[in-house]
C-alpha cells in the first residue's frame, strides 16, 4: 500500500506546515523529508504515525482512494 503524496503535500500546506517544520517534527532532514514527501523514498511507520498525528487525518486519509479512503 504507498502513500498518496499528493494529499500528504496537500494537507501539509492546508495546514500551514512547512517542509522544513515537519521535518523538524520528525526529526529528519529537510532534504530527507522533502525526498518523502515526493513518493522518491518511503516514510518509516514511526514517521507515518507522527505525521498523522500532526495534521489530525486518519490512516485512510493518506492511504485509501477517497476523501477518506477506502482500504
Amino acid at each position: 500500500m504507498t502513500m498518496n503524496c499528493y494529499k500528504l503535500h496537500n494537507e501539509r500546506k492546508i495546514k500551514g506546515i512547512t517542509q522544513k517544520e515537519m521535518a523538524e517534527m520528525l526529526k529528519i532532514s529537510p532534504t530527507s523529508y522533502g525526498n518523502k514527501e515526493r513518493g522518491m523514498t518511503e516514510f518509516k511507520l514511526s514517521e507515518i504515525k507522527k505525521i498523522l498525528k500532526i495534521l489530525g487525518v486518519p490512516f485512510e486519509f493518506l492511504f485509501g482512494d477517497g476523501e477518506y479512503g477506502t482500504l
